[in-house]
């Protein structure tokens, strides 16, 4: 993009004019929708910011409608259990919190619909603006928050919960219109349920478990690299034996480089398994290893959470 060796050099000159350092994770990308014109853009890479763009939009749609459930659970819990100034300040900072989130995930929604509308134009997509519509103050609002003066009767959802993902056909509608009511419906009976907080509490318990089987996957890969350490260092005593040809001093310098390399490998196997043999601990200390969420049935758990030793 020549464009942005332009801007490089203009922002190199504002730098030199002032003394205060600028952090690294403030200087500009200069992504092809942040440069002022796309004519010296190239489309291939219009089209991979678009792609990345629209990713980003229906990601941050869904963080908005995740911290809009979280945020009604928090308000009924209030509501029902919390007395006194002290826990009412504490769960008012919790709401306001979540409010932030869901003010933050909205700006990224915006900025990425932003970004989506310039890039749009050139390269002649049209599809996603059934779906990725303005997001306004009064959109942002939870399944059962209608706009004022709406009654039970007139109740409309906002539009950010019935956009569902990309799919290739674009006359998909999200959740359609019998489903649409269906879940409606249950939400009206399950109000005394927290159905939001099951659903939230399901993808927490997902992610909880998903965790242990990362700690599986890592506890293994540590066993292979020693078992890889081992035999390459067995690796190198084996070409110790392979020159017997060549006259003594060069066997001689062979023999001792190959068991120089036989011993570093060793050496590193070594301090591996003693690093590696406190895991098991700093896995204990870890934060969440002892909640009831990875309380499992005992075959379940078995296999899921007692890590083998290290050799």
């Amino acid at each position: 993009m020549p464009t942005v060796s332009v801007l490089r050099a203009r922002d190199d000159r504002d730098a030199s004019d002032t003394t205060a350092e600028r952090p690294s994770q403030d200087l500009p990308l200069y992504l092809p929708s942040s440069l002022p014109g796309l004519a010296s853009c190239s489309l291939k890479l219009q089209q991979h910011e678009f792609r990345l763009r629209e990713a980003q939009a229906y990601e941050a749609l869904e963080n908005v409608r995740q911290h809009l459930r979280m945020r009604t659970h928090l308000y009924k819990h209030k509501d029902k259990h919390v007395t006194g100034q002290h826990a009412n300040t504490r769960s008012r900072n919790l709401i306001n919190q979540t409010q932030g989130r869901v003010n933050a995930s909205a700006a990224t929604y915006t900025r990425a619909r932003n970004a989506l509308t310039k890039l749009s134009n050139p390269l002649g997509e049209v599809g996603w603006r059934g779906k990725l519509l303005a997001l306004k103050p009064e959109d942002i609002r939870p399944l059962k928050d209608g706009e004022d003066g709406d009654t039970e009767g007139t109740r409309k959802l906002s539009w950010i919960w019935k956009v569902v993902g990309i799919t290739e056909d674009s006359n998909d509608e999200g959740v359609q219109e019998g489903t649409l009511w269906l879940i409606i419906i249950i939400l009206e009976i399950a109000n005394t349920g927290h159905l939001a907080l099951r659903v939230e509490w399901c993808r927490s318990r997902a992610r909880a478990m998903r965790w242990s089987e990362e700690v599986l996957f890592l506890r293994e890969e540590m066993r292979r690299v020693l078992e890889f350490l081992e035999s390459h260092a067995g690796w190198w005593e084996d070409r110790r034996a392979l020159h017997e040809e060549l006259d003594s001093a060069l066997d001689e310098g062979m023999r001792a480089y190959a068991g120089k390399q036989a011993h570093i490998r060793r050496s590193m196997r070594k301090y591996f398994n003693h690093l590696w043999r406190s895991s098991d601990q700093f896995i204990a200390l870890g934060i969440g290893a002892d909640n009831d969420i990875l309380d499992l049935r005992e075959a379940a758990s078995h296999n899921l959470l007692d890590l083998p030793a290290l050799g």
